[in-house]
């Protein structure tokens, strides 16, 4: 996001990262054997912080308590409220955490149980799992039926994180 306006501290910054790359070159990532292979997703959206004010989503994913995924990208469309914004980031995920739960069944060939995806605004929860509200427009009615038809269908399990 600062390519266009790097200043002296981002420089600092860019240098403290390669400098612990350089120094950790010998480090190596064992990973090993784990008993649960459950799929659980973290989702947050922090409201209208660009100067276009789209959202800022975060997306931290692990298979059992195994970090695999971790992600902070603008929003692509734009929403009126901080509640907004965190339903479409549970909505733009949806499919990328059924897509993963295939490629995790795919790879330990079994039958997963649906993924836990944890989203700290109840509203969003309510909203998803039980319906109801009035949405401004055809998109966002779309997108909840969407999250609720994944949670009726067992798809995805949508909780509150508290």
């Amino acid at each position: 996001m600062r390519v266009q306006g790097v200043t002296m501290e981002d420089y600092a910054k860019l240098n403290r990262v390669l400098g612990y790359l350089k120094g950790t070159q010998e480090r190596v990532l064992v990973l090993h054997n784990q008993v649960s292979s459950e799929i659980s997703m973290y989702l947050d959206a922090a409201y209208a912080l660009h100067a276009d004010s789209k959202s800022i989503l975060q997306v931290v994913m692990y298979v059992g308590e195994r970090l695999v995924y971790v992600s902070s990208r603008k929003q692509k469309s734009m929403s009126k409220s901080p509640m907004e914004a965190e339903f479409i980031a549970l909505t733009d995920n949806l499919g990328f955490v059924e897509l993963f739960q295939e490629f995790v069944e795919f790879l330990t060939m079994s039958k997963q149980k649906p993924a836990t995806i944890y989203q700290d605004c109840s509203a969003v929860v309510t909203l998803v799992m039980k319906g109801g509200g009035i949405t401004r427009t055809k998109h966002l009615r779309a997108r909840m039926n969407l999250g609720r038809e994944a949670g009726e269908e067992k798809r995805a399990n949508i909780v509150h994180a508290l």
